[in-house]
């Protein structure tokens, strides 16, 4: 089981600000999950290719258990100037569109 959103209740306090191509979302950023995720609504409209992925069941904020089977790969995202591309796998996410994991950590150069 792949821990996501682990023990934070206030998410608020670990975000930052990124760009899917023109549009600003604010992103959670959780060091507790070793993967990133996106809301399997926000893929579709964004219309990400899509592959299949062995699932993987991944435990949320609300403990609930949330089976995993597909990811978004080399998703483009534009942090503090910086292009990021990254795997995303999809979950229906409740409050959140996209949480990065701390494996984005291992993309970035010199972003802060």
């Amino acid at each position: 089981m792949v821990p996501t959103l682990a023990g934070y209740t206030n998410l608020q306090k670990l975000k930052i600000e990124g760009f899917f191509g023109q549009q600003s979302v604010i992103i959670p950023i959780d060091v507790g999950s070793t993967h990133n995720f996106m809301s399997s609504k926000v893929a579709a409209h964004l219309m990400l290719q899509k592959e299949d992925y062995n699932e993987f069941e991944v435990k949320v904020a609300n403990d609930q258990i949330l089976k995993c089977n597909k990811k978004c790969p080399r998703v483009k995202l534009i942090l503090q100037e910086q292009d990021v591309v990254a795997d995303f796998f999809l979950l229906t996410l409740d409050g959140f569109d996209i949480v990065l994991g701390i494996d984005w950590l291992s993309m970035i150069r010199d972003i802060f």
